[in-house]
């Protein structure tokens, strides 16, 4: 039936990966400051980021369930980036340097479940056996053919089924409904004092300095994800969001001493002091098995699960060294 002969090739391109790859699009914006003179220079810089990736679930996900993804089926993998930085140094008098610096940057990745993931797009495309393909389940819906195959697209169901041939786990149409979406913040700071008032003698250092990020991220696969009615996996909806902040404060302070004993001797002390406050505290909350379709929280869910840990740590250093020496035949 359908006038498929023996031995004759059957194609199916659109159960290829490459079948489901566009173009990809990536533009950068950067902009740089510098300047100053005798008493202070200056340096700012800013940098934007932007990728749009060649995935394109368009014609995986079909126009039957595309309006059920849960984002545009375009952006299925997309990033964006800002950075900027700031740094300044100022001679305020003779023998005196401050100087500070500031970095910023923001983040936001999102991808579907990818890599050597059984519940993977790709992975799952790979792992396609088209000679084992199904339309059963969309046999006597519109377009449907004899076998439910889409009379209007080739290589298709009408409807659910699994027109890849997927042995386990998930077909690739369903695992285009998962997302993960990863946000970063990060600051660092610092400031440091130089003072030397006796030059190549005596000098006195002083950096202080703050690093923190921020990192939240989540998991989505929306309720009646299962639309070929393949998987078993969470299939009444599931969302997971964790988040993670860390902060690290320093002071380091130290001092320098050179000196002459006598005609023959020298005397190289060095001593300083370092403190470290690292603050760190996560927190993860899942929900699953959504009362309905829509609903986008974790606490919607009938069973859920929290998690949270934080830890302080404050250390304090101190270093001291003497060093003598005796007649420098160099």
């Amino acid at each position: 039936p359908g006038g498929i002969k023996p031995f004759e090739v059957l194609s199916t391109p659109d159960i290829s990966p490459s079948a489901y790859y566009g173009t990809g699009y990536n533009s950068t914006y950067s902009a740089n400051v510098a300047g100053g003179g005798s008493d202070a220079t200056y340096n700012v810089a800013f940098r934007y980021a932007r990728e749009d990736g060649p995935y394109d679930v368009t014609n995986l996900v079909g126009p039957r369930f595309i309006d059920q993804l849960p984002f545009d089926a375009k952006l299925i993998d997309f990033d964006r980036r800002y950075q900027g930085s700031a740094n300044v140094t100022m001679f305020p008098r003779e023998r005196v340097t401050v100087s500070a610096g500031l970095m910023l940057s923001s983040l936001h990745h999102q991808t579907p479940q990818n890599a050597n993931n059984i519940y993977g797009v790709q992975s799952s495309l790979l792992n396609s056996k088209p000679e084992n393909a199904d339309c059963s389940l969309s046999i006597g819906l519109p377009n449907a053919g004899t076998y439910g195959e889409d009379t209007t697209r080739p290589g298709h169901c009408a409807g659910p089924g699994d027109e890849w041939g997927t042995l386990a786990f998930t077909t690739p149409r369903e695992a285009a409904f998962s997302r993960t979406q990863q946000d970063v913040d990060h600051v660092n700071a610092n400031a440091k004092t130089s003072y030397e008032p006796l030059q190549g003698r005596l000098r006195f250092d002083v950096t202080g300095g703050v690093d923190i990020s921020n990192s939240r991220d989540h998991e989505y696969r929306p309720f009646g994800y299962n639309v070929d009615q393949f998987t078993g996996l969470l299939v009444e909806g599931y969302k997971g969001i964790g988040s993670r902040y860390h902060q690290e404060m320093s002071l380091d302070a130290r001092m320098n001493w050179n000196e002459k004993l006598g005609t023959s001797l020298t005397s190289q002390l060095n001593f300083g002091t370092q403190g470290f406050i690292s603050k760190t505290h996560q927190r993860f909350g899942e929900g699953w098995d959504f009362p309905g379709p829509g609903i986008e929280v974790a606490e919607a869910g009938a069973n859920q699960d929290v998690l949270e840990s934080f830890n302080d740590i404050v250390s304090l250093g101190l270093m001291g060294q003497e060093r003598t020496g005796s007649t420098d035949w160099a």
